[in-house]
């Protein structure tokens, strides 16, 4: 269980530049609060030393996420999370193609 107070939770986010908005800061304090315990565990590395986790689920690595979604660390754990929760379902939506707005 994260032994953290929503509050330094969300300094850390907001100090991490995760997001300045304080919709989104307090969104992803909850989700946090919902991990699985491998996720979580993750999560006090990244809070205590600032490494992510290593991983290959379903082809899905944190390089993928970082190149093809931009991930930050916190984003990254979250993932790793629902990956962990849900494989294939979470690979498929990672996988499906990025549409980006004005590039071919």
């Amino acid at each position: 269980m994260i032994t953290y107070t929503d509050k330094e939770i969300e300094a850390r986010l907001y100090e991490a530049d995760y997001s300045h908005n304080p919709a989104v800061i307090s969104s992803v304090t909850r989700q946090l609060r919902q991990l699985g315990p491998e996720a979580e565990q993750a999560f006090e590395a990244w809070w205590t030393t600032g490494k992510t986790p290593t991983f290959d689920i379903e082809g899905i690595t944190p390089a993928y996420c970082r190149k093809m979604h931009s991930m930050t660390d916190v984003a990254l754990i979250l993932t790793y999370d629902q990956l962990l929760k849900h494989p294939k379902q979470a690979a498929y939506f990672l996988k499906k193609p990025i549409l980006r707005q004005g590039k071919p």
